[in-house]
């Protein structure tokens, strides 16, 4: 590995996690939270907020798959 693609592979690293911290959000905080207020007014404020937990995940993991691709691509363009 280039030295000059190993910021994007570590740019990459850290929004997967971003990610996978949004997902985890997503998957037990907020659906914990969905069933508690189901019946209530806020019911579809907190359901706002725990989709936005999902599409900034979805975000996330597309902007480090991007940056991972760009990596891979300039590791193959210099080694050639």
């Amino acid at each position: 590995m280039k030295l000059r693609s190993l910021p994007l592979f570590l740019l990459a690293l850290l929004f997967f996690l971003w990610a996978a911290s949004d997902f985890y959000n997503f998957f037990t905080a907020g659906q914990n939270a969905l069933s508690h207020y189901a019946n209530r007014d806020v019911a579809s404020l907190i359901r706002d907020l725990v989709h936005s937990q999902l599409t900034g995940g979805l975000i996330k993991a597309g902007i480090g798959g991007i940056l991972a691709a760009l990596g891979f691509r300039v590791t193959r363009s210099k080694e050639g």
